[in-house]
């Protein structure tokens, strides 16, 4: 069995880079630092040394950091390869590392500063929060991949079709299926070959209770950066934008190469 993603949120990966991209260029030519909103953001959320709040966010910032997003992809690609779910490890390591890549270049073309104040120490270029498109690319490629085994158990049980037949040759299977007897048509899956059979489209993903977990985790990683005054609130919109599109990318790219590399007399 085939699950894909609706095609609107793998072609909304589009606008949602070419906005970051956009975004960053601006702010090379026109402003270094930060917008009337960013400002007004880091005044809202900005947080007390030795507070409770403040604690919280250098747990997170500890925890989302690149070490540690790093280590989190390896320790699950390395669970999911015991596993023998090699796909899912490649989906979660090639979501990060094209997140990291993406990330990386914007940084260096777009060189934005940091806030002055900052509560947490922070190296680099602010623009886009590198937390922020960790905590996205981990957390959504993780609820691509539980999402998909639901969709599977869904299927194991009945409760979704194994395989949809494409829109445009429902009226041809209908017209084949009358031109046929009745006993033949008992035996169509196995009289059938495969090479005449009306083409199949795959199964498309469901809303998994898994992706409202990771947009708070990307919510509370954004707030995080902010609030700790390393980051403006477009670097953490702009992390968010790419790690997300960086997982339906590779989530996509994955389900593309096992869909070619499966037997076409084989459906699973």
């Amino acid at each position: 069995m085939s699950v894909r993603q609706p095609s609107w949120i793998l072609w909304s990966t589009l606008p949602a880079v070419l906005l970051v991209v956009a975004f960053g260029l601006w702010l090379r030519v026109n402003v270094s630092g930060p917008t009337t909103v960013d400002q007004d953001w880091l005044n809202l959320v900005g947080l007390e040394p030795d507070t409770t709040g403040y604690w919280l966010a250098v747990i997170l910032a500890e925890v989302g950091g690149g070490t540690g997003a790093v280590i989190c992809t390896g320790l699950l690609a390395a669970l999911f390869i015991l596993l023998r779910r090699f796909r899912s490890a490649g989906v979660l390591v090639t979501t990060m590392l094209l997140g990291i890549v993406l990330s990386e270049l914007l940084k260096a073309v777009v060189t934005r500063v940091r806030p002055s104040e900052q509560l947490y120490d922070s190296l680099g270029y602010s623009y886009p929060s590198g937390h922020s498109m960790g905590a996205a690319a981990l957390t959504l490629g993780l609820a691509f991949i539980v999402s998909r085994a639901h969709m599977l158990r869904l299927a194991g049980v009945g409760a979704v079709p194994l395989v949809a037949i494409s829109p445009e040759d429902k009226d041809d299977a209908a017209a084949l299926s009358t031109n046929v007897d009745e006993s033949s048509t008992l035996n169509a899956s196995a009289a059938v070959p495969t090479e005449i059979a009306p083409p199949l489209e795959p199964v498309r993903l469901r809303f998994h209770w898994s992706m409202i977990l990771a947009f708070v985790w990307i919510a509370l990683m954004m707030w995080s950066r902010t609030a700790l005054q390393v980051h403006w609130l477009s670097d953490t919109i702009a992390g968010a934008l790419i790690g997300a599109s960086a997982a339906v990318l590779a989530d996509e790219l994955w389900t593309w190469v096992t869909i070619r590399t499966r037997s076409p007399h084989r459906l699973r």
